[in-house]
């Protein structure tokens, strides 16, 4: 199985029995994965929800709203680690996850992951207890090589390499969305 998960290039990534080997922690490229599944995500559910019900979204506090995204933002990563061991995000900067097995996560162990990156990686999301996640989690992966949410479900989490076309798709998904807020921002303002 751990065979058809890892391309041929990355079979180092193997021990002698076959099982995966997690890489060295690169906790900025995991932020940025994270930043950009999440952000793009915002967008899109924005996009659909503001078409479907013109004015829902200006007529929730803003806090609600955060945990309305973070919330089914939970059963749409858990479905693409399922399905494909990976998100926009991660595959953009060559990030897999990984069961102790190599094999991809079941929908248990995807939910619960993001359940657990959720209230321990990001602080539900919210201010100061999301800056106290990030901080937190950014020194025990550097600290420890893994994250308390992989350890504890014992999870391996393998990084690739991050390819030119890789970063520019990154960079055109970050500033498009943002761009176009900005002007929607402006654009309501003026």
């Amino acid at each position: 199985m751990v065979e058809k998960l890892i391309m041929s290039e990355d079979l180092e990534m193997l021990d002698e029995s076959n099982r995966i080997l997690p890489s060295p922690p690169r906790p900025w490229v995991r932020f940025w994965a994270r930043t950009l599944d999440y952000y793009t995500f915002v967008f899109v559910l924005g996009l659909i929800w503001e078409f479907m019900f013109p004015g829902f979204l200006e007529q929730i506090r803003s806090i609600l709203l955060s945990l309305l995204y973070a919330l089914v933002w939970l059963i749409v990563e858990g479905l693409f680690l399922t399905l494909f061991g990976t998100t926009l995000g991660k595959w953009i900067f060559g990030i897999s996850i990984f069961n102790e097995n190599g094999e991809r996560l079941t929908p248990v162990q995807s939910f619960r992951r993001s359940l657990l990156v959720w209230w321990r990686g990001t602080g539900i999301g919210i201010g100061l207890p999301k800056l106290i996640a990030a901080i937190l989690g950014h020194s025990r992966l550097v600290r420890e090589g893994i994250t308390t949410w992989d350890r504890d479900m014992e999870l391996v989490v393998v990084h690739g390499k991050i390819v030119l076309l890789r970063w520019l798709v990154a960079g055109i998904l970050i500033v498009i969305p943002f761009g176009l807020m900005l002007i929607g921002y402006f654009v309501e303002r003026y």
